[in-house]
């Protein structure tokens, strides 16, 4: 009889601890709704992001003047055989970009910032445009859209955004790496970036209109700069 009390006190602990952990469990089923909801709404404005830098792509497109320049494009078809293309992408200068860019999926297109139509040697153009061809031949413009795709379902993930920071570096460091591969004088190279960055800086500084809001290979302003 003396341990009676003791028995119903742990009794009422234990049914207690199982009544707050039905409240809990109740709690979060009633949160359910609202946390899909957040979610949901994530996933739209991610979605809605990759749409608006698919269109601004296409946009930057009709904004875009073909190269007629036969240099050139002698030059870029020689480095797309190099590079194993099947096909050679269309290369056009487009005052709203101040660095190389790849805009399209199926149909790539190397824009090139107006001001690059004076200033850089011919060597330091081809330099430049197997960089971006590189990108082409490594199919980043889709791989690009898949790794967007992954971080609008996976947004909320704070390793996502960080494997894909990383992914973006490597990237440009391959392209890097495929232009040296192929020729390119290091010395050579590293000066066009630089003044691929001078003119960033420059066009930074008198506030050039350009757009950002683009998908390109690398899905960023291309880290040339």
């Amino acid at each position: 009889l003396a341990e009676l009390p003791s028995n119903i006190k742990t009794r009422d602990t234990a049914m207690s601890t199982g009544s707050l952990g039905f409240h809990i469990s109740l709690y979060w089923q009633s949160c359910i709704p609202y946390l899909m909801s957040l979610y949901l709404l994530g996933v739209v404005t991610m979605l809605g992001r990759l749409l608006i830098g698919l269109r601004g792509g296409q946009q930057l497109r009709r904004f875009s003047e073909p190269i007629g320049d036969t240099a050139i494009l002698a030059s870029l078809r020689q480095q797309a055989q190099i590079l194993g293309l099947t096909f050679v992408p269309a290369v056009a200068f487009c005052r709203r970009v101040i660095v190389p860019t790849v805009v399209g999926v199926f149909r790539p297109t190397i824009l090139l910032p107006l001001s690059f139509a004076s200033g850089l040697s011919p060597q330091q153009l081809r330099m430049l445009l197997v960089h971006e061809l590189s990108h082409i031949s490594r199919h980043d413009p889709f791989i690009n859209i898949i790794q967007r795709l992954i971080e609008a379902m996976l947004f909320f993930h704070p390793a996502v955004w960080f494997v894909s920071h990383k992914i973006r570096i490597e990237r440009e460091n391959c392209c890097d790496d495929m232009v040296l591969q192929i020729g390119g004088k290091a010395a050579e190279y590293a000066s066009s970036l630089i003044n691929v960055a001078q003119r960033i800086v420059l066009a930074a500084a008198s506030k050039q209109r350009f757009t950002t809001e683009s998908i390109g290979a690398a899905g960023q302003p291309s880290r040339l700069g």
